[in-house]
């Protein structure tokens, strides 16, 4: 097989989101469409983590402008999307990781500011940018970013609420990320080893719950202990060197 280095050098530097034609090449698990959003905040998480707490807003504001400017210019711009299909616009232009950036700086956001609004006001938001969405979308180029606003919305109407999660929720929520991260190689394993739909569908939800608990029990928490070590070490090596100073 002819190997497409223009393509693999776009895939290893997470930049397929910017070159259609390159994308679904080097794709086998279906899933780089996601971690290249999450390794880019990652990095402008980096870059803005020492500014952000002094201007959280304002930050904010910034990439919620970028996204909008990308949304208008890519609608008209953006590398062959004259010629692709509208879903194909929609996932390359509007899905764009430029676009889902404010997700990330609304969380963010809340975090820092832990900004306290009226629950009435909340709801409102919600259901216009959320459940009425279908309403408005179709006037003009939608920044993904807006139903986000109603997202933070209901995250702010909830956290304040006092419940106490389910163990199954609690266990299901530890191992999330790691459930994220393989269910989809068990999927398409089980799927090609088994023909029955509904026994895919049984042993690759069982089978992904496991190993996700194994992943969480032997990889992310020994190395989340080794972190929280190390950033407790760091702190006290820096209050013993001011002691002295």
């Amino acid at each position: 097989m002819d190997i497409d280095f223009k393509a693999l050098l776009i895939h290893l530097t997470f930049l397929q989101h910017l070159f259609p034609g390159q994308y679904f090449k080097y794709d086998s698990l279906h899933v780089s469409w996601t971690l290249t959003i999450e390794l880019v905040w990652y990095f402008v998480a980096f870059l803005c983590a020492a500014r952000f707490k002094k201007h959280p807003a304002g930050i904010t504001l910034l990439f919620m402008m970028f996204s909008y400017v990308w949304i208008f210019w890519g609608s008209s711009y953006f590398p062959s999307q004259a010629t692709m299909e509208p879903g194909l616009k929609y996932f390359f232009v509007n899905n764009n990781f430029i676009n889902q950036l404010p997700f990330f700086f609304f969380g963010a956001y809340i975090a820092v500011k832990n900004p306290r609004f009226d629950k009435a006001g909340l709801a409102c938001i919600f259901l216009v940018t959320v459940v009425l969405s279908s309403a408005w979308k179709v006037h003009f180029p939608d920044p993904i970013f807006i139903t986000g606003f109603g997202i933070a919305a209901l995250f702010l109407i909830l956290k304040d609420m006092e419940y106490i999660n389910k163990k199954y929720v609690v266990f299901l929520s530890e191992i999330s990320y790691s459930f994220y991260l393989i269910h989809f190689p068990i999927i398409t394993i089980v799927s090609e080893k088994i023909e029955n739909d509904t026994l895919v569908v049984i042993i690759s939800i069982a089978a992904t719950l496991g190993f996700s608990y194994l992943s969480y029990r032997w990889i992310e928490q020994p190395f989340m202990r080794m972190a929280k070590r190390k950033s407790e070490i760091s702190m006290l090596k820096g209050k013993a060197a001011d002691s002295i100073a």
